[in-house]
């Protein structure tokens, strides 16, 4: 190899190293200010919970308990975790694992719901603190806190129970009627 040669492979390295350490910077610096862009922000992110397990079938062809619960806090998380922004997706959760036969009845629920929401300014959050599921009626029991905020402001916090009954329908399981229990059903 003659020098020529040589010097003509570094040069072309040399300047291979400095575009890819251009680029670099570039970036880095891209980074930085995306990162001082989302700082500056005032967001609020709301994560939705979603239903996340495999499920199958049991033997004798009812839903195991673990796809009840998920399915049951997930109708929960979207019934009571709302707020006027987050309702129509909500919403649009809730009549999809609706059964048909209970849309009507869902749909007035939820709009009466709205307007409460929309009325007051109100945001609630549900945080469930316990679960009992009666897999032979495709009942779940959701036990939890329920709170409601105006703005960032927490303005009540109560102890809750609702029951989420299903139906199975061939291989799905579909939403019936979703309830908040009262003092002496509670204790039943």
């Amino acid at each position: 190899m003659d020098v020529t040669t040589q010097h003509l492979k570094k040069s072309a390295i040399q300047q291979q190293r400095n575009v890819l350490l251009v680029l670099f910077v570039l970036a880095m610096f891209y980074g930085l200010a995306v990162t001082v862009v989302l700082y500056r922000q005032n967001t609020t992110v709301i994560l939705v919970p979603g239903i996340e397990n495999s499920y199958t079938l049991n033997s004798n062809g009812s839903h195991n308990i673990t796809y009840l619960e998920d399915m049951a806090l997930a109708a929960a998380y979207n019934f009571l975790t709302v707020s006027a922004d987050t309702f129509s997706y909500n919403k649009d959760k809730i009549l999809e694992i609706t059964h048909p036969a209970s849309v009507g009845q869902m749909q007035n629920i939820l709009q009466q719901t709205n307007k409460i929401l929309l009325a007051r300014r109100i945001n609630t959050v549900f945080r469930p603190v316990k679960i009992e599921t009666f897999p032979d009626t495709n009942t779940v029991k959701v036990e939890g806190y329920f709170s409601q905020y105006i703005g960032d402001k927490q303005v009540s916090t109560k102890k809750k129970v609702y029951q989420v009954q299903f139906v199975s329908q061939g291989m799905t399981l579909y939403l019936k009627s979703f309830k908040e229990m009262k003092d002496a059903e509670v204790d039943e």
